[in-house]
């Protein structure tokens, strides 16, 4: 349970920080049961609405199903690798199995205070989910890809905290601030660099929002 609540509290951060930003600085207003639902979001955790239930279990049925695709499209799965057990209850196909699913819940659920499969299906979603696991998000031709997607994120970041001017509008300069800080760069302040750029006349400050926009002159001297 731990961890999960670690795994839930990832979102939770990115959308307090989000929160900061949008709406010129007025925030999401998103309410207790939005940020409950993305919180209690894993499967040890409970949502405490119904909504927030249907979307947990929802998320997980389709992204066990969509998995099984991708990785028969990659080549690192058969469909009839997808035990039988499996495939005799929910369907052989990716429609098949979404409509199996979403039906169990709905008679499983109607009328009741919870949201979740029958026992039946239940024990069958989980002999898949596992076999995903085994079979497709630690298998090694699946995760020798991740190392090439940390370089590319990494490879990212790292660029465009030199090219802060590149970065969407809404980036401020305590934003740029606040990253250099985490990168550990030993003078965390872009202040001489976006003087630079303001010089330039390639970016502005804009005096209501306090948000370094991009100019005209920005705009047609990087039109590619």
């Amino acid at each position: 349970l731990q961890k999960a609540l670690q795994i839930g509290l990832k979102p939770i951060v990115v959308v307090n920080k989000v929160d900061k930003l949008e709406n010129n600085g007025q925030g999401l207003n998103l309410t207790f049961e939005v940020r409950d639902g993305i919180l209690n979001h894993p499967k040890k955790c409970t949502p405490a609405t119904m909504e927030g239930k249907v979307v947990s279990l929802s998320d997980r049925i389709a992204y066990v199903n969509h998995d099984i695709d991708d990785a028969v499209r990659a080549g690192v799965l058969k469909s009839s690798d997808v035990p039988e057990s499996c495939r005799s209850r929910f369907g052989n196909t990716h429609s098949e199995r979404i409509n199996s699913m979403i039906l169990d819940v709905l008679r499983e659920s109607m009328g009741q205070p919870y949201v979740a499969f029958t026992p039946e299906a239940a024990r069958e979603f989980n002999v898949l989910r596992d076999f995903m696991y085994e079979n497709v998000y630690f298998n090694p031709i699946a995760k020798r890809e991740d190392e090439k997607a940390r370089g590319v994120v990494e490879a990212l970041y790292s660029y465009y905290l030199d090219h802060i001017d590149l970065l969407p509008d809404e980036f401020t300069r305590e934003e740029c601030r606040s990253m250099r800080i985490q990168q550990g760069c030993k003078n965390p302040n872009p202040k001489d660099q976006l003087a630079q750029w303001t010089k330039r006349g390639f970016i502005t400050l804009d005096p209501e929002t306090q948000h370094y926009c991009k100019t005209e002159k920005y705009l047609s001297s990087h039109v590619a």
